[in-house]
């Protein structure tokens, strides 16, 4: 089943109460021919009243198989693409830890 994925603007930040945090970089990376789509994170420092301090981090993010690059717009005007979840946990772990040892990131999440 295919879901939709906005592409926020690189470097744009996003605010909430607690700090906050933009994408540095969007990109593919081919794995068994098919191409996924990630990008990489930024956090402030982040603190709040009951969730403690966190310092500023980078993150990566795996959003799904592409399917349809920036096919259409939201109501926002952000284009959007159409990606497929990533939910075979043997794919989720390699391509996790590929991202690991290329961006030296320990945080990778896919969606």
């Amino acid at each position: 089943m295919l879901e939709e994925y906005a592409h926020i603007p690189l470097n744009e930040e996003i605010e909430y109460s607690t700090g906050c945090i933009w994408k540095s970089e969007e990109t593919t990376m081919p794995y068994e021919g098919e191409e996924v789509l990630y990008f990489v994170g930024n956090t402030s420092a982040m603190g709040g009243c009951c969730a403690g301090y966190y310092p500023p981090h980078k993150y990566i993010m795996v959003v799904g198989y592409l399917r349809n690059w920036q096919c259409k717009a939201n109501d926002q005007g952000l284009p959007v693409s159409e990606i497929e979840p990533i939910r075979d946990e043997k794919i989720r772990g390699e391509i996790t830890q590929t991202l690991r040892k290329q961006y030296k990131i320990n945080e990778v999440v896919v969606w």
